[in-house]
């Protein structure tokens, strides 16, 4: 397996195309979009559809917006319902991320990108190695170094089960290092406020989630970053990239929007087109600036061929800790 995995490298970034569809700011080209939300409140995936759907209404981009919490199964029952009740969905939007092809590759859902259809991607949101403000280990490479010399005793903490985001991005940055990802000992979490539980009662040396779940902590000074997934560094967040520190690693999570099978190209467009002039708003970069997201706006081809490429590197990085 090769020791860096960029699943979302500068080169692969949209280059903005001017709005040729004569739509303004102010003057809603949409009536309706109901989101499907396929986790509960105040995750990621909800805070994500809920300021995507107040921005496009307090812009003017859409009349009315609706938005409706399912979860269950990883995300597999709202999923499925897009799928199998696809005629009650006409004005739907599902936001999703990349556990979408996680979840499918290892089993937890049945059904993948290809069984709805891709609209456009919005955000991307990089990962972060944390510990607490008074641990010993001050930077990612005194955290390989612990870890090398005492896989058990320095295990690294996630958000999230075995095979998940959190997991991939840990074992990515083990293996670019030099170690025995299969010797790496990972805790799972359920969710982000287990993790930092664990995380301040030492059951692991540090911890390996999004930005946007420590953001608070970290401003707060309760934590340390060791360490960012991004290609360069975020804007208000005193860290080095991976990359920076020798670790040849950037990865992030996306979060876009997906709508029923078989939806016409003409709809798809113009979804497509309404969340491209949602990113051209100064409300919607605010938004963004809140939460650390950084801009990944993507549809059509590129769009598919960045999902087909990121589920392929997942694919091969399964693979490699036997999990496939």
């Amino acid at each position: 397996m090769k020791s860096v995995m960029s699943l979302c490298n500068t080169g692969c970034w949209l280059l903005v195309l001017s709005m040729c569809f004569g739509m303004s700011a102010h003057a809603a080209s949409v009536d309706t979009i109901n989101f499907l939300i396929p986790g509960g409140e105040g995750g990621g995936w909800d805070t994500t559809a809920r300021e995507t759907g107040n921005a496009l209404k307090a812009t003017g981009l859409v009349s009315n917006v609706s938005f409706r919490n399912m979860s269950g199964g990883g995300g597999g029952r709202a999923l499925e319902n897009l799928i199998q009740k696809a005629g009650e969905h006409d004005q739907t939007l599902m936001v999703q991320s990349t556990p979408l092809i996680l979840r499918n590759l290892t089993s937890v859902i049945k059904n993948g990108f290809r069984d709805i259809t891709p609209v456009s991607l919005m955000i991307a949101e990089y990962q972060v190695v944390v510990v607490p403000a008074d641990s010993p280990i001050a930077t990612v490479g005194e955290l390989i170094s612990a870890v090398k010399s005492d896989y058990a005793k320095n295990s690294i903490i996630g958000g999230s089960a075995k095979g998940s985001l959190d997991h991939i991005t840990a074992v990515l940055i083990m293996d670019a290092s030099g170690l025995d990802v299969k010797k790496m000992r990972y805790v799972p979490s359920d969710g982000g406020g287990e993790a930092l539980d664990r995380l301040y009662k030492k059951v692991g040396s540090a911890l390996v989630t999004g930005v946007g779940e420590v953001i608070d902590e970290v401003n707060s000074g309760k934590l340390r970053v060791l360490g960012v997934t991004s290609e360069e560094r975020i804007p208000g967040i005193e860290a080095k990239t991976m990359k920076e520190q020798g670790v040849d690693v950037v990865f992030a999570n996306w979060r876009g929007f997906f709508a029923k099978p078989g939806l016409s190209d003409s709809q798809r467009n113009l979804y497509a087109d309404t969340l491209q002039a949602l990113t051209k708003t100064d409300e919607w970069k605010a938004i963004r600036a809140k939460y650390g997201w950084e801009d990944f706006y993507k549809r059509d081809g590129e769009l598919m061929g960045f999902l087909e490429t990121q589920e392929e590197a997942i694919r091969k990085t399964l693979q490699s800790v036997d999990m496939l």
